[in-house]
Formats: structure tokens, C-alpha cells, sequence
């Protein structure tokens, strides 16, 4: 079993786990959502995410949480990502590894209180972003910032401008989600380069 910490000591983003990390690496973790193993041989992921995790991946991998999951098969895997509460069927602070919880709407203050609570390892922005002038900017720091954990935004790469990266990164994200049946070989590169070109600030407004 392999610690997912050490993913999150991949990126130098100074948030969360991140913050003492003196390694020059991307800024922006990639998480993919993949379908089948040969995703793995395509699409170089700091993490894979599947619904049902292949046995013999050396990677680290994670599964989208089902009802059908009990504690004991879940236990073989890196992490899991809770897309619906209503699907956890099980204890879960009877998992010992990383937890990861999909939000998917306006949180109230009440329920941000609650999340907090369960000292969750990173958190997936999917809220649609209609587009990045400052009120939308606002609604999104408004978010991330009432929780402090380990943010990742899901994007569609079809839809995507490669110029938010840098936003996305100044803004305090840690990664991103993608989905790898949007995408291929070429595509994916081309996506990295853009990462690898994400800077500093000097002024740290955020």
C-alpha cells in the first residue's frame, strides 16, 4: 500500500501537506479519471481514479466510492473519492488511507463545519465555473477557502483555456481532475507543457 502523501509532496503549491516541499515539480498535480490499466501507459498521472481499481497497477490508484462497497475491498487501495454521502455504506473513519469528497454545489456554513470535522485529505472542486472575471474568482476562493485542505479542480479538457492554469494555481489549488477518455496521447503532452510553464508570484495576494 502506498502513501498518498507522498503524492501531495509531488507539487510545491504551499498549501496544505505541500508546504514544505523544496522539490522543483509541476505546480498542478494530475489526477485522471480512467477507464481500464492501459490508461496508466498512456496518461503519466501523479494518481488514477476508477470505479472498479485494477489489481495489478503499481500506481497510485484510488476508486470512486459505490454502494456496493464494504470496508474490506476497499482497504487494497491508494484512496477513495466520495462523489455521493448517500453511497457510503460503511464506517468511514474505519479507513485508514486517504479520503477524498466530490463538491459538487454551494456549501452552507453548517455542512462546511461538518466536512471539516472529518479532516478530509483533499477535496474536488466541481462546480461548473461559467467564466474567470473576478465575481465568479470570488465565489471560488469563497469555497476553497472555508475548508483548508487539499484542493483539486475537475476541468474538461474540451472546454478548458490553458491561460486559467496559472489563475488555477494563484488561486491555491493544489491539482486537477481529468477525464482521459476526452483525450489523447498528443493532447495530454500538451496539456503538461502548459503546467510546466506555471509560475510564482512574487506578490502573494491570495
Amino acid at each position: 500500500m502506498k502513501n498518498f502523501l507522498d503524492i501531495l509532496k509531488r507539487n510545491n503549491s504551499g498549501i496544505g501537506f505541500n508546504s514544505n516541499s523544496n522539490h522543483p515539480n509541476d505546480k498542478l498535480l494530475i489526477f485522471g479519471k480512467a477507464d481500464n490499466i492501459d490508461n496508466e501507459a498512456i496518461f503519466k498521472c501523479d494518481a488514477y481514479i476508477y470505479s472498479k481499481k485494477p489489481t495489478k497497477s503499481s500506481n497510485y490508484t484510488g476508486k470512486f466510492i459505490s454502494k456496493e462497497d464494504q470496508i474490506e475491498q476497499i482497504n487494497k487501495t491508494d484512496f477513495i473519492v466520495i462523489n455521493k454521502t448517500s453511497d457510503v455504506e460503511f464506517n468511514l473513519f474505519s479507513y485508514d488511507n486517504a479520503i477524498g469528497l466530490i463538491i459538487n454545489e454551494k456549501i452552507n456554513e453548517e455542512r462546511q463545519n461538518t466536512i471539516e470535522s472529518f479532516d478530509f485529505d483533499f477535496l474536488i472542486y466541481d462546480i461548473a465555473i461559467d467564466s474567470y472575471n473576478l465575481e465568479d474568482i470570488f465565489k471560488i476562493k469563497d469555497t476553497i477557502n472555508s475548508i483548508h485542505t487539499n484542493w483539486i479542480l475537475n476541468i474538461q479538457y474540451i472546454n478548458f483555456d490553458h491561460k486559467n492554469l496559472q489563475y488555477i494555481y494563484d488561486l491555491g489549488f493544489a491539482g486537477i481532475l481529468l477525464d482521459l477518455s476526452t483525450m489523447n496521447s498528443k493532447t495530454f503532452i500538451d496539456f503538461k507543457s502548459k503546467i510546466a510553464k506555471i509560475e510564482d508570484r512574487k506578490n502573494d495576494k491570495f
